[in-house]
């Protein structure tokens, strides 16, 4: 097995996308997100970063949904 990656592009567009998807429908704007949050979340949704783990739990929390619920509807294309 050769070396691991450590981003994949792929991967990285699908977790922006879910995030941008789950804040527009609870009509939420991104400057609100960064007041709420003190997190940049228009970097996250450009697909530009990878995020950690952390920061997916905490959004999550902070958009009232589940990991399991944030993964499932996470599609990679």
């Amino acid at each position: 097995m050769g070396q691991m990656k450590r981003s994949e592009p792929k991967v990285t567009k699908a977790v922006a996308e879910r995030f941008k998807e789950i804040r527009k429908a609870k009509g939420i704007s991104q400057e609100l997100v960064l007041i709420d949050t003190d997190y940049p979340i228009s970097i996250l949704e450009m697909g530009k970063t990878n995020v950690t783990i952390t920061t997916i739990y905490l959004l999550c929390d902070y958009f009232g949904v589940t990991l399991k619920e944030f993964f499932d509807g996470i599609e990679i294309k």
